[in-house]
């Protein structure tokens, strides 16, 4: 709708500049008519009228636009805070298991700051001996809507022993509906 509304606003200022152009030709070669004079004023006067419907429309576009940014960006911000405040330690990775989002315990539980974490593989967290099975269970994760659960041993980053966790998995699409996103909850055994 702004499209149509900025092509509109376009078509105006060109009409108004050529008979601008117009006219001021008009006047500086020839003895212009009271009559002509008349026709380019009341067009003139037609299409700052048009421009000033199209510039309303648009301030009123502009804010209910505002107006939904606003909403979303509440219910970001909600979002955030109930996912962050999770009583579990929490996670979101794309169908390679590559983090995208992660809560604080999530954080805790692998030794790593949220800036650390996201775009990492949660391969690499994962114990050697429990790799082949993870990216097994990864495959299925992809194959299923339903919720799975399964026990892993994990090696946060620093740790020298591994930590058991049970996992639940569940994937969803992302934002763009092809893309796919797993949603993951630790807990500590």
């Amino acid at each position: 709708m702004n499209r149509l509304l900025l092509a509109k606003l376009a078509k105006l200022r060109n009409v108004s500049v050529e008979r601008t152009t117009t006219l001021r030709q008009r006047v500086n070669t020839t003895e212009p008519d009271r009559a002509w004079i008349a026709q380019a004023l009341e067009e003139l006067d037609v299409a700052q009228e048009e421009l000033r419907v199209t510039e309303e429309e648009l301030r009123i576009q502009s804010a209910e636009l505002s107006a939904v940014y606003g909403a979303l960006d509440r219910d970001r911000r909600r979002y955030r805070e109930l996912f962050d405040g999770a009583p579990e330690p929490s996670l979101v990775t794309d169908a390679a298991g590559v983090v995208h989002e992660a809560n604080r315990l999530a954080c805790q539980l692998l030794g790593l700051e949220p800036r650390f974490l996201m775009g990492k593989p949660l391969d690499v967290f994962v114990w050697p001996d429990d790799k082949p099975r993870a990216r097994a269970l990864l495959r299925d994760i992809g194959r299923t809507s339903e919720v799975l659960t399964f026990n892993l041993r994990l090696k946060p980053r620093g740790a020298a022993e591994a930590r058991a966790v049970s996992i639940k998995v569940r994937r969803t699409r992302g934002d763009d509906e092809r893309a796919l996103a797993i949603h993951w909850i630790l807990r500590e055994l």
